[in-house]
This record gives C-alpha cells, structure tokens and sequence, in this order.
C-alpha cells in the first residue's frame, strides 16, 4: 500500500470533515430525592464518525458528569471541549465555594466554552432544587418535572423554548467567535 493511500474506515485527523450538524445521542438526568440526596446519570451515544479509540466526556467524572452532597451536573455536547474545561467540576467548584447559583456558574462555564469554540449544554441541579437548563448550541432537547409542575414534563429544544425560570441560552456576542 502506498503512503497516500488509505483503507477503509481509516481517516486522517486533518480529513475528518465537519459532523456538528449530526444528531448526537447524550442522555442525562439529574435528580434530588425527598431525603436531599443529589444524583447524576449520563449516557451517550457518542459522535458519529469518531476516531477509534476516542473516549468523551461521559465516562470522565468532572467533566461531563459531576454529583455531590451540594450540586448535580449532566453535560452534552462536544465532548473535548468539556474534557479541556472539567466543565462538570468547574460548575461545582463555582457554585460549592463562591456560593453561586446553578445558573451562575453554568452560564459562566458555557460561555466559556462558547468562547473556545465548544458547543453543548448543561443540567444542574442543587440540594435546595434550584435548577438550570444551560446551553451554548443551537439547541438541547431537555425537560423536567417536579411538583411544581404537577408531575406535568415541561419540554424544550430551542433557546426560543424557555420553560424554566433559570433555562438559559448563552451566545457571545457578535464580534466574538
């Protein structure tokens, strides 16, 4: 086989093409219970056409998954991103020792990562039921339920989409990248 040729199904970093517009699978939860314990579950789907070998930031603590006694984190989105950031833990540390709000602390992390060029989004949700519903792309399916909403879910995809008080959508401003 000669140097520039290539086998099927290998790709060179530098060829790999642009696959943001394909759907991603990310799912996660977070959820506190009657006692006040917090938890986190995230699974994902992966990205399509990945190098092999490729490890996101589902399986990394701190990254795109993150509970403690305090706050609950489940991230989507491009997942090197919130590798490079320690997005999850970033948005604990903020609200655990600055005393944020989940809100705080997600929209910071996400216009932060807009600002590298990530895309993505966060749940968070702390001890007292405080919750956001944060993202920096063009959407992010998420919903929730609680008794405040009667046991009804409350949907969304878009930022347009506002279904809870702290349900952001970040986007930098437009001389920014």
């Amino acid at each position: 086989m000669s140097a520039s040729s290539t086998c099927v199904g290998e790709q060179e970093p530098d060829d790999m093409g642009d696959y943001s517009h394909l759907p991603m699978g990310t799912v996660g939860a977070v959820a506190l219970d009657a006692m006040g314990n917090l938890a986190t579950a995230t699974s994902t789907g992966g990205m399509s056409n990945k190098w092999d070998g490729r490890i996101g930031d589902t399986p990394i603590i701190g990254a795109g998954t993150w509970a403690d006694g305090h706050i609950a984190i489940s991230g989507t989105g491009a997942g090197e991103f919130f590798i490079r950031q320690g997005t999850a833990r970033y948005i604990a540390l903020r609200a655990n020792l600055l005393g944020e709000t989940p809100a705080a602390a997600g929209k910071l992390a996400m216009l932060e990562m807009k600002s590298i060029g990530g895309d993505g989004g966060v749940i968070c949700l702390d001890s007292t039921g405080r919750f956001t519903m944060t993202f920096c792309s063009d959407g992010m399916y998420r919903g929730y339920c609680s008794a405040q909403t009667g046991h009804v879910p409350a949907i969304g995809i878009f930022h347009s989409e506002k279904i809870a008080p702290d349900d952001n959508h970040v986007s930098l401003p437009r001389n920014r990248k």
